[in-house]
């Protein structure tokens, strides 16, 4: 798993833990935007540790 995923994914949890805005994640992980998380999500989804997808009949979201 490479490092970003990594680090996005620790990210994902505290921001979990502290309701940080998504809209500040990509910046923290160092990424431009949300659409450049993508390969890094399917990165920790085949791993597990992530599940993106629809929840509870709203838009796809990641949950962790």
């Amino acid at each position: 798993m490479s490092a970003t995923a990594r680090l996005l994914h620790v990210v994902l949890l505290a921001a979990a833990d502290h309701e940080e805005p998504a809209e500040q994640v990509p910046a923290l992980v160092g990424l431009p935007d949300g659409e450049a998380m993508g390969p890094f999500l399917q990165e920790l989804a085949e791993a597990g540790l992530v599940d993106v997808g629809e929840h509870c009949g709203r838009q796809p979201a990641t949950i962790v």
